[in-house]
């Protein structure tokens, strides 16, 4: 069909990719819309087929000249819908272009109205349908909003697209404001664009009375595939750090609106019914199921629909024998509302992570579960501070990501942030947190992620490994200790989460050699990706002058009171020892461990909890009692070798290279045996000096192997590793 380019007032922009001959119901709907033109006004339809399969090769050469005639065919190996949609963009001649794909249908009034209300404003616009209706692998309405304000429109984008893909919008719009492509990691190319003209000050309009008709896909959905994968949003002007500190009162002009005729429903019971209706064989379609209800939003039943919507489904029931309102649909079709409660959740907890922000960028993010107390506390403290130090252009950031106050954030240097992630998003679902992540690492341009005994950090990095494959971003992951409990198993994140991530990252650390060579033995980690480095400890100028050791002997009992620490242990060991020792025990209890601290002989007292060893009067000690199940390389002893305190010890994890048996200090080969215990204090106890011997050479070994130039020197080699 040959069309004066002046006159031509619409372009309908069609893209195929796998429909075959849905196509063919698409095209159909198009012309009955195309038809309420007068004959003034010319339109044209571009089909632009792209990476199509034989299916679809085979309906257009079929049709190309019956069906397809007057219809402008393009074949491109794109592989994209954004670069498809562009370059289709590009050959059109109308002034507005509406996209649809070659899948769905639209209600016989969208085209022309959405032209005549973009025709009647001189304002820049953007036009939606007023309603969505899935069909085929679902039944639901969706219920749309326009535009509300700048700042309420620019929050309730951090969850979710507010409109879909199919818009009518001027030509020269989307020529200037073009779709991104999806390559890999990335997806929502109509999002993006819906979050890119928000920000230019583009208006959202909705025409009354019109709906598009989406086919909802049972397989083989680029949607599908783009959720399954956990394709990220890319970084936008909307939702950059700077703009979105930059909003004041959010949602203060904001009243959630539900149609009159809508009544709420209990979302459980339809999430229930979907699944009794819709039954889904496979993890990743369950996944979209979830994303489905995560996107849309606030479920209601008894919805009256309106007549003209079920006029239009009539008609497009001659088209497509799907689209049918049936008796039970029309009074029990599950209905959403495209602005949430998670919406507005979601958004408020963007404003609310990037008001904690000091900086607008970020190189390196560490996340830790929290900073409290405790080795791997201590390791993220020294480590972030050290990075800043040594590469001071660098921005840094550590997450903490259990809602727990940390009360170590003081320690951390001026110039590394600090984000209590756990505790601003404690009351959300697990997916909005991954959503406000993604966000955050996309928008503020992280290039280095490091997991430090993080649930939620190992989660992220492993569901979003096709993100941080194709952005090229370094991760990294440190563990410290082989965990296992007293019946022999092991569990702990250096075996149930390292080896999952193993492929992923680009160096795994540690602070002590044995667990590297686990990772090697029991797993074939590769000793090029692992790296050792001992933890800095500041000793003063000579060793402490001890009190002289006499009967009984002060020992020192400080850990949490948990099972891996086996408290119970000590009171077992008091019990053989009698008047010889006097035992004092520190540390916070946990619950299921309270009876360790109950009914203790009169040898042992429980001194209640320590804030961390500065806390405890170590002067009044001979020697700490360490009795760990397991451990890396412990901080509790590092400590009391700092204040020249001579260690009885466990013989787990690291603590061998630190400890050797007799000349740093005394090692207990089976950790659950108190007799073990009580002979080596005994050792002590019989032998005069032997605790200074101890003492002085493990503060020489801590001297020699864990000063804070061999630690600088370590981390200034780690970084050099990952380009950084």
């Amino acid at each position: 069909m040959s069309v004066d380019t002046k006159k031509v007032v619409l372009s309908v922009v069609i893209t195929a990719h796998s429909e075959g001959i849905l196509a063919h119901r698409t095209l159909a709907s198009v012309r009955h819309a195309l038809a309420q033109f007068p004959n003034t006004q010319a339109t044209e339809i571009i089909l632009h087929i792209d990476n199509p399969t034989p299916e679809t090769i085979e309906y257009v050469r079929g049709h190309e000249h019956s069906t397809l005639k007057g219809v402008r065919v393009f074949e491109n190996s794109f592989g994209d819908l954004g670069a498809s949609r562009n370059y289709a963009v590009q050959q059109a001649k109308g002034k507005y272009v509406a996209t649809i794909d070659a899948d769905d249908l639209m209600s016989e009034n969208w085209l022309h109205a959405a032209v005549q209300y973009l025709e009647s404003t001189a304002e820049l616009t953007v036009a939606h349908s007023e309603v969505t209706v899935e069909f085929e692998g679902a039944d639901s309405l969706i219920i749309k909003h326009g535009e509300i304000n700048r700042p309420t429109d620019t929050l309730l984008s951090v969850y979710a697209n507010r409109w879909n893909s199919v818009i009518d919008a001027p030509r020269s719009l989307l020529l200037e404001e073009p779709y991104t492509p999806n390559s890999p990691g990335y997806g929502y190319e109509d999002w993006n664009l819906n979050c890119r003209l928000i920000a230019r000050g583009v208006h959202n309009v909705l025409i009354p009375e019109t709906a598009i008709f989406v086919r909802r896909k049972r397989s083989n959905s680029e949607w599908a595939r783009q959720i399954q994968s956990m394709a990220v949003l890319r970084a936008n002007p909307l939702l950059s750090l700077p703009a979105v500190r930059a909003i004041e009162n959010p949602f203060a002009d904001y009243t959630p609106s539900t149609s009159p005729v809508l009544r709420p429903r209990n979302i459980r019971t339809y999430a229930i019914s979907v699944v009794k209706r819709y039954p889904l064989a496979h993890k990743a379609a369950s996944r979209v199921q979830r994303s489905l209800k995560r996107q849309a939003v606030a479920v209601h039943k008894s919805i009256v629909i309106p007549a003209w919507l079920q006029e239009e489904a009539g008609q497009l029931h001659a088209i497509e024998r799907e689209i049918f309102f049936s008796h039970y649909l029309l009074h029990n079709i599950p209905v959403y509302d495209t602005i949430s409660l998670d919406h507005k959740k979601a958004g408020s907890l963007y404003k609310a992570i990037v008001d904690t922000l000091k900086y607008d960028h970020y190189d390196y993010v560490l996340f830790a579960p929290w900073l409290i107390k405790g080795g791997a506390d201590r390791y993220t403290i020294n480590y972030a501070n050290t990075i800043v130090e040594q590469r001071p252009g660098k921005r840094v950031l550590v997450v903490t990501t259990l809602p727990v106050e940390s009360v170590w954030r003081e320690e951390l240097a001026d110039s590394v942030d600090f984000l209590p992630f756990g505790s601003i998003t404690h009351e959300v679902s697990a997916e909005i947190k991954h959503r406000l992540m993604e966000h955050l690492v996309e928008n503020a341009g992280v290039t280095h992620l490091h997991v430090i005994n993080s649930e939620f950090g190992y989660d992220f990095i492993r569901l979003h490994a096709t993100y941080l494959r194709a952005t090229d971003k370094k991760v990294i992951v440190t563990s410290f200790s082989q965990s296992v409990d007293a019946t022999g198993r092991v569990f702990g994140y250096s075996h149930t989460h390292v080896p999952f991530v193993y492929d992923q990252v680009s160096l795994i650390t540690s602070d002590n050699q044995a667990v590297i060579n686990m990772w090697e033995r029991d797993y074939g980690f590769g000793p090029k990706k692992m790296f050792v480095h001992r933890q800095p400890i500041q000793l003063p100028a000579k060793l402490p002058r001890r009190r002289t050791a006499t009967q009984p002997l002060r020992v020192l009992w400080a850990a949490r009171i948990a099972p891996e620490k086996t408290p119970q242990l000590v009171k077992r060991i008091g019990e053989l020892l009698g008047d010889k020792v006097q035992i004092d025990m520190f540390g916070t209890v946990d619950p299921e461990c309270a009876d360790a601290v109950q009914n203790l002989p009169a040898n042992v007292n429980y001194k209640g909890s320590f804030d961390g060893p500065t806390s405890l009067p170590t002067e009044q000690y001979d020697a700490l009692l360490y009795t760990s199940l397991f451990d890396g390389m412990p901080n509790a002893l590092l400590e009391a070798i700092q204040v020249g305190l001579p260690i009885v010890a466990s013989d787990v994890g690291g603590i061998s290279e630190l400890i050797e048996d007799g000349v740093t200090g005394l090692l207990v080969v089976n950790p659950t045996d108190p007799t073990k215990y009580a002979a080596a204090l005994m050792r002590l106890i019989n032998t005069p000096g032997l605790g200074e011997k101890l003492a002085t050479a493990a503060f020489a070994k801590l001297e020699k192997d864990f000063s804070p130039e061999r630690y600088n020197q370590a981390v200034s080699e780690m970084l050099k590793l990952l380009d950084y």
